[in-house]
């Protein structure tokens, strides 16, 4: 009876030591069945719905202003009398003003919205995950990629999977585009290096 006793004392204890965290941790992640299927390890994909909007105002303005004025003294001294003395004034004054003004101002305004998936690449020591993914979209010969990084936390992951993009820590959001309307609107080596040239 004893030997009973003493091994079933044992066994609950070795139960209790060996017992999980009730909370999660990044190695402790399993997932319930009846949990909500959100993303929270290496490999899973979660949906990011991209909201940006940037407004910029910028205006300057610069005013300057100089009148340089040099005299000086008559140059009849230093001819010979009676040949140049009735042609050199008896003194001079030059003088003048420059004035300058100028003012600029740029608007830009920028409007993104998109969805794109992305897949959790690493998983931080406090549980923040690590995303990364892009999309392409391809119509009339023109590729447009979006390529999104950033570090969301899991609690800002919705029911549905998925995160806005102001809720993304150190949010990247590339567009590059590929086709000839991209070619077009860039300017070749020859016209950037005339630009870097001229003056005006």
């Amino acid at each position: 009876m004893r030997i009973t006793i003493l091994l079933t004392a044992g066994a609950l204890a070795f139960t209790s030591l060996s017992a999980k965290s009730l909370w999660n941790t990044p190695t402790n992640r399993e997932r319930s069945m009846y949990a909500d299927r959100k993303a929270n390890a290496v490999g899973d994909i979660l949906q990011v719905t991209i909201a940006e909007e940037t407004i910029v105002n910028r205006t300057s303005s610069k005013t300057s202003s100089s009148s340089p004025n040099v005299g000086g003294a008559s140059l009849k001294s230093l001819v010979i009398p009676d040949v140049l003395e009735d042609w050199v004034p008896p003194s001079y004054e030059i003088s003048g003003t420059d004035t300058y003004s100028g003012s600029g101002s740029i608007t830009d305004a920028n409007t993104l919205e998109a969805k794109v998936a992305v897949m959790v690449a690493d998983v931080l020591p406090n549980g923040n995950l690590i995303i990364e993914g892009a999309r392409k979209s391809k119509a009339n010969g023109e590729a447009q990629y979006i390529v999104f990084r950033g570090i969301v936390r899991e609690d800002d992951i919705g029911l549905d999977n998925s995160v806005m993009s102001y809720n993304i820590l150190n949010a990247s959001v590339e567009i590059i585009g590929e086709g000839d309307i991209t070619r077009s609107q860039t300017k070749g080596w020859i016209t950037r290096l005339l630009d870097i040239t001229n003056p005006y």
